[in-house]
């Protein structure tokens, strides 16, 4: 996959800079990303969100139509409303951003994946 995304890096623009190179002059940073936390970093405690109505009825749903399928349903816990979403981002930024600010590299992994420019703690 790794080429797969330089292409699609190149052919978006997306964390690429104005000359064609990638953003903070490295395709990835995963060597870095690999490294243990220093001794004494204390992880922050995961974000948790309770199931609200609709999601409940969509889980009745999959648990009647989709039995037979791989995967489970217990123990969902996904910001799935806009307040939840604003919720995982505070949380975020309140307890996350402090042990990130600790790994020294241009790129941050967020709580959902997605590569963010490093940027000043808020």
């Amino acid at each position: 996959m790794e080429y797969f995304y330089r292409e699609m890096r190149r052919e978006s623009g997306l964390l690429m800079t104005p000359d064609g190179e990638p953003e903070g002059g490295a395709w990835n940073f995963d060597a870095d990303n690999r490294k243990a936390l220093p001794r004494g970093t204390r992880v922050p405690a995961q974000a948790h969100f309770p199931v609200d109505r609709i999601t409940g009825e969509v889980e009745v749903l999959v648990r009647e139509r989709f039995a037979d399928h791989y995967g489970q349903l217990d123990g969902f816990d996904y910001p799935v409303t806009h307040a939840d979403a604003d919720a995982l981002w505070q949380h975020f930024r309140q307890h996350a951003w402090p042990v990130l600010a600790i790994i020294r590299t241009p790129w941050r992994v967020t709580s959902i994946g997605c590569f963010t420019p490093a940027l000043p703690q808020p």
